[in-house]
Order: structure tokens, then sequence, then C-alpha cells
């Protein structure tokens, strides 16, 4: 993310509080317009006016750049948000102004960080429509501890993506063909052979294929990747292979601090 302002997460939270409380700003309609553009701010007589916001120069430390673009004030507009609302409010309003003006990038940062509160990637929403509670119970941890531990639904999405778009060329004596089919016979995923390999959703030693309903490979991908088995099938599998080298970050840990909430919620809610 850009160098926010102010640069300090204690100055965002005072300098958030003044804006709500004092100031009387209403985050969801007049301060995203006051903050959009790029600013020089103004000091003078101890405050500091940027846009059309003026606010004393210590609650940032006296901190005044030169010029500040609208992406910089993006953890400034969710810690004032959050003060008005809660999380998924917040969420779902940062996805109607995304819609609403989809060309402007204080909007868009905002909802990038906040997306994940809101929606899930296509392909766990897929996996979600098995109707078996016992399954969907399961892609709500396995999704969560995931999000939980690389925080990007972004990363996750392409990861996914990738693995149910590919074929998984198994060999039958592998551990890995052990692990797929006993994942297939405990979660009783419907399997058919099929003729063309080029058709076929899992290819056995490059001569038999077999297909899945694209449900159960979202779900089966999910479990693979995140199940006890995920170092094993990323190192025996083409298809998670390629993903996991296409898209490190889904596979590492974001430190805290990494992302913008982490300033607003108590690291205890990450553990």
């Amino acid at each position: 993310m850009h160098c926010q302002y102010p640069p300090s997460a204690n100055c965002r939270r005072a300098l958030a509080a003044y804006i709500v409380n004092d100031l009387h700003v209403n985050p969801m309609a007049e301060l995203i317009p006051a903050l959009v553009g790029t600013h020089k701010p103004q000091h003078a007589n101890g405050m500091l006016t940027v846009g059309r916001i003026a606010f004393p120069a210590s609650l940032v430390d006296n901190d005044a750049p030169n010029e500040l673009s609208e992406t910089a004030f993006v953890s400034l507009v969710i810690h004032s948000l959050v003060l008005v609302a809660p999380f998924p409010v917040v969420a779902s309003f940062a996805q109607s102004e995304h819609l609403q003006h989809p060309t402007n990038l204080l909007r868009a940062e905002v909802w990038k960080h906040l997306a994940f509160l809101h929606i899930a990637p296509q392909h766990v929403a897929t996996a979600l429509t098995c109707q078996r509670p016992d399954m969907i119970h399961a892609v709500q941890v396995m999704y969560g501890n995931w999000l939980r531990r690389c925080r990007s639904p972004k990363h996750i999405s392409r990861v996914l993506h990738q693995v149910v778009n590919s074929p998984w060329h198994i060999v039958s004596e592998s551990k890995s063909c052990q692990v797929l089919t006993q994942s297939i016979v405990n979660a009783q995923v419907a399997v058919r052979p099929v003729k063309h390999l080029s058709h076929a959703d899992i290819v056995v030693d490059n001569r038999a294929g077999l297909i899945i309903s694209h449900r159960d490979k979202c779900f089966l991908a999910l479990f693979l990747l995140q199940g006890p088995q995920s170092a094993l099938v990323c190192t025996e599998i083409t298809a998670f292979c390629n993903a996991k080298e296409d898209t490190p970050g889904a596979f590492a840990e974001l430190s805290f601090g990494s992302h913008p909430l982490d300033e607003i919620i108590n690291k205890e809610h990450f553990l």
C-alpha cells in the first residue's frame, strides 16, 4: 500500500477521531469527496488544512508534506468509517462507492482492503453451493483459516482459479494419488471416466481421464490446498505446484501490521 498520511497509526487514530467527533464530518458522505485528488497541505497558526479539512497540526506531529495524493488517505478513511459503522456495513459502503466511482483510486484502494469482509472468491462461493452442512462448514473453516494467514482474497482467488481450471496430473502409485482418492471417497464426490484426456479434470498416468463437477472440483481444490497434505500436493501435482510458484503470496503468512485493519482490530482477533 502507498505511504499513508498521517504517517503513524496513533496519529491516524487521533485525526480520524477529530474529523468525526469534533468536526462532525460524516465519513460516509463528506470525507472521501474532500480527500479525492492531489493536495498541498497548508500550515498556518498551528492548523493544517488538507483539501477542505482543517485540523490542529499537533494531531499529526506537525507533519506537513509538500504534496499528498488521495491514496495516502486510505487508512485514515477506514479509521473514520469504523467510528460510525460496524465492519460489515463499512465493507458494503466501500463496495457501493467503488461501483459508483470505478475509476477513483482512493475508493478502489479502500474497497480492495475491505473486500474480504463482504464477498468470498467465486470458487469458494461455488464450493458453498453443495447443500451439505458438513461440507459447507468445512469450506467456511478452510477459507477462513487461509484468509487469516495470507489476508488476501485476491491471492486466494488467483490460486483457486488456476488450480480449478487446470487438469490434475497424478501418478497412480504416488502418495498424492492416495490423498486425492481418499479425499474423493470421504467427500462422496461423483467421478466419471472420460475418453478424451483433453476434457479430463484428473489425468492418471497420462492415459486415464476422470471428470468431476465444477462445484466438487472447487471443494477438492480448497481442501487439498488447505488440508494436512497441502505440502505434498503442492510438490507432486503440477497444477498445484505451478499455482504456488505463480502466486507465492497466497502461501505466505502476512505479518501483523501489514494490513490497514491491523491498526483497528486487536491482534488477538487474528490468533
